[in-house]
């Protein structure tokens, strides 16, 4: 009789990887601060579709362990929309526009 365990776990893993991927992608997060299953990527990407005001009033209307993903997961978007807009890191005309403080 072989253990199917590893195989097994290893198999959880991937699925789990590839779950966090796809979560990243679509809802644009630097890092995913949930389980992603499906029901609860759809719960975020309704939360992140809200306006900021709505979106402070959810987590105000929370306790504190919703609160704290709610937090975290405006943080994970707000880190990966810097990232991006980063690029390739030279400086270019629409970026000098676009931040005139940063470029004197």
């Amino acid at each position: 009789m072989t253990d199917t365990k590893p195989a097994m776990i290893t198999g959880l893993i991937d699925e789990w990887q590839l779950r966090t991927a796809e979560a990243k992608q679509r809802l644009r997060l630097q890092y995913v601060p949930f389980h992603p299953t499906p029901e609860m990527v759809d719960k975020v990407e309704t939360f992140l579709q809200i306006s900021e005001d709505e979106q402070q009033q959810v987590i105000e209307a929370c306790d504190s362990d919703d609160a704290e993903l709610w937090i975290s997961v405006l943080t994970a978007r707000a880190i990966y929309e810097e990232r991006q807009d980063k690029g390739t890191g030279s400086i270019t005309e629409e970026r000098v526009a676009r931040y005139p403080e940063r470029y004197p």
